[in-house]
């Protein structure tokens, strides 16, 4: 592939944007290569003497209008891979397989877009990078074939067995008609998709406990989320939210909210409703400043606040015992905040890219450090009185301390 060094940003963009119609995208996660290894070719499965022993069956990416009948020999299957075909129906014979919890559907009726896409950026690698008009069309068509929706004809029999559903990355403007005879499901992945309102149905599901729906065009929440009190996560990164729902605070199970990469400029007060929360994240947004109230969270230990507006911390933050993560980079704090200092669970602390001209020596005391990056910041390192700074950093380091400054 040819790569053109100032376009190279985009050109990767859209190649991440083309994988994504093939699997879901996947924040960090320690067990991830056993998640990727469980799923086997059904190929494979086919040839095991032991069909009992399969429990996860990928069928992705093989042109299928149909199930296959043949798995119904594997009576232990627990989760199934069908992402990226063409299948209609979900057949109510799955209820068969007593243990099946897991149905991925992801992208099942893109494939013309896929295709479209694959044509048009081998057209783009085999143009030359002096061709700026006609790259630059060519990358304005791939835009424009990613924003087109896709008419989901999946029919779903009622069934009490699958917990979590996957119709990722299908261009959906809508849910198909026939979801809510899912009755049990506790997972529902509708990320990266053109949803521009939360499909009122999806209330109808009250054993839910998880919901994914990043990367769509959601401008706002619906009120009767609220009957979703089971809800443990939320995911609404990468939407165009200006304002948290008020909705949003009363689901008081919470214990990840994700409200990344929106256009949100508060957080109101009633996030100290969230009893439960134990990460938090809020990059990407307009936010200038944060209620005290987010220091009233007993079990938060993650907070992602980076690519923001704030110049200040509330006092309260020092409260919060269990914080393990805090990343306040790209903001624009001019002063250390003291309240750091008192976090004592703190293990992962990135300060970095603000004017910060001081900062605390105070931080050789928190004994759990193991990440700090404090770079690209406005204090003089060629000053005297960057001594004692470099003093602490180089006993951190001692410790196996990770320190950029």
């Amino acid at each position: 592939m040819k790569y053109f060094p100032a376009f190279g940003l985009a050109i990767t963009f859209i190649l991440l944007q083309i994988t994504a119609f093939a699997q879901e995208p996947v924040k960090l996660s320690l067990n991830f290569d056993k998640q990727a290894e469980r799923w086997i070719p059904f190929e494979k499965a086919l040839e095991s003497n032991r069909p009992d022993t399969v429990y996860y069956l990928n069928l992705s990416n093989r042109n299928l209008k149909k199930i296959p009948k043949n798995i119904y020999r594997f009576k232990n299957l627990q989760g199934i891979n069908l992402s990226n075909n063409i299948i209609r129906k979900v057949p109510a014979k799955l209820r068969k397989l007593k243990a099946l919890y897991e149905v991925n559907l992801s992208g099942n009726g893109t494939q013309a877009q896929r295709e479209r896409l694959k044509t048009l950026m081998d057209e783009l690698n085999t143009i030359d990078f002096l061709e700026e008009e006609k790259r630059d069309s060519v990358i304005k068509q791939m835009a424009a074939v990613r924003e087109e929706p896709v008419d989901m004809k999946i029919r779903f029999a009622r069934s009490g067995r699958i917990g979590k559903l996957s119709l990722a990355n299908s261009g959906l403007t809508r849910l198909p008609g026939t979801l809510h005879r899912l009755k049990n499901l506790q997972e529902l992945v509708l990320h990266t998709n053109l949803l521009t309102e939360l499909p009122l149905e999806i209330t109808s599901f009250t054993g839910l406990q998880k919901l994914n729906l990043a990367g769509n065009k959601l401008t706002s929440i619906p009120d009767r989320i609220s009957q979703l009190q089971g809800l443990i996560s939320i995911i609404l990164y990468k939407n165009d939210l200006q304002t948290v729902p008020a909705s949003i605070y009363q689901l008081k199970t919470l214990y990840e909210l994700d409200l990344a990469h929106n256009k949100i400029q508060t957080l109101s007060p009633d996030i100290k409703n969230l009893q439960q929360l134990e990460v938090l994240y809020l990059s990407y947004n307009k936010l200038v400043e944060l209620p005290q109230e987010v220091g009233q969270l007993p079990n938060l230990q993650g907070l992602y606040a980076h690519h923001n507006r704030l110049m200040v911390l509330p006092k309260s933050i020092g409260q919060l015992k269990n914080l393990e993560v805090l990343h306040i980079h790209h903001n624009y704090f001019t002063r250390f905040p003291a309240q750091i200092v008192e976090l004592h669970n703190l293990k992962d602390l990135d300060i970095s890219n603000n004017t910060i001209e001081e900062f605390d020596l105070k931080l050789a005391e928190l004994p759990n450090l193991k990440l700090l990056y404090l770079n690209n910041n406005a204090v003089d390192k060629k000053s005297p009185s960057y001594t004692p700074y470099r003093t602490v950093f180089e006993n951190l380091r001692a410790r196996q301390v990770v320190v950029s400054d």
